[in-house]
């Protein structure tokens, strides 16, 4: 049997609550059917927004969705954070994770392009869950 290559994209609204805090029961569930894939022999990858909010709930301040800098700043804070509970929630289902952080830069640069997807290519193949956001700080 092959294993199919299965990339989940998740957006911010997808794993927040209505206060703009992570919703860690909607990850969960999240995390578990993508272990589940995973068990079955898909290899998977999780391409997630989130971390502006996940950085503006950890700094307790309110947003400014017209200010990059503190866009910038939110995502800096919070990107950690939304590591954090995904690399608990995936230690539940006994993997590992890898975070990738991508600027459109890093795609459209030949050198940069072939360097990540080697990357992501041994990553797959050593069962690493690659998890891979958009640099929202450069």
């Amino acid at each position: 049997m092959t294993s199919r290559l299965v990339v989940v994209k998740v957006g911010t609204s997808g794993i927040t609550t209505d206060r703009g805090k992570l919703d860690e029961q909607e990850m969960q569930r999240l995390t578990a059917q993508m272990a589940a894939a995973h068990k079955k022999g898909d290899k998977i990858v999780l391409v997630t927004s989130g971390a502006v909010a996940a950085g503006i709930s950890e700094l307790d301040i309110p947003p400014k969705p017209n200010d990059i800098v503190f866009q910038q700043v939110a995502a800096a804070t919070g990107q950690s954070v939304l590591m954090a509970k995904y690399r608990e929630l995936f230690k539940e289902h006994g993997l590992k994770i890898a975070q990738i952080l991508l600027t459109a830069e890093d795609l459209s640069n030949r050198v940069s392009y072939l360097h990540t997807r080697n990357v992501l290519e041994m990553l797959l193949n050593i069962g690493v869950v690659p998890i891979i956001n958009e640099n929202d700080v450069t």
